[in-house]
């Protein structure tokens, strides 16, 4: 079978499949497990809601992002977001298109489900990738601040939005020129 799509909740990820995400994310985002995370057997902590959509043949993983809710407070009002994050490709496969898929794949769920808004964060270089998917990149002078060390990573990443309810749409100005405090990067 050809390489495809799968999307799987964090409860129902094969174990080739977590395992092989986990191992990506342990020599991209090293810093992340330090210290007492270093040898944690999942990227986030118990009880989050998480997606997995990922690109396969068979059990080999070729492409992956994930899809993390979360409740967040800006400006006195509190906001379901889905967090965009561990997007990655195997080196192998780079270049095909599959990271484009994994991203339009979540960015439909995002604006067919009931959050407010989606985040996320990238290197500068991959903005063109994630903006060709409908997301907004921060303005320059926006200032993103890591509240926690917990699974933190360079806070030089640039903030991306996606707006998808009436009351996120309300805030774009907010989410995309205010200073965000935020606990970690997903």
């Amino acid at each position: 079978m050809p390489p495809h799509l799968v999307i799987h909740t964090q409860e129902n990820l094969p174990p080739a499949l977590h395992w092989q995400a986990l191992s990506f994310k342990r020599m991209v985002w090293a810093s992340a497990f330090q210290g007492e995370h270093r040898f944690d057997a999942d990227w986030y902590p118990p009880g989050y809601e998480v997606l997995h959509f990922s690109i396969v043949e068979g059990e080999n993983l070729i492409s992956h992002c994930e899809l993390v809710r979360l409740t967040f407070g800006l400006e006195n009002e509190v906001y379901q977001i889905y967090g965009l994050g561990a997007v990655m490709t195997f080196p192998p496969y780079r270049g095909e298109g599959f990271a484009r898929r994994v991203v339009e794949a979540a960015t439909r769920h995002i604006l067919t489900s009931d959050v407010d808004l989606g985040l996320l964060f990238c290197r500068r270089e991959l903005i063109p990738l994630y903006a060709s998917c409908g997301w907004e990149a921060q303005s320059p002078t926006a200032l993103t601040v890591l509240g926690s060390t917990l699974r933190s990573e360079d806070a030089e990443m640039v903030r991306m939005a996606l707006f998808v309810s009436e009351k996120g749409k309300a805030a774009r100005e907010a989410f995309l020129n205010d200073p965000l405090t935020i606990e970690w990067l997903w």
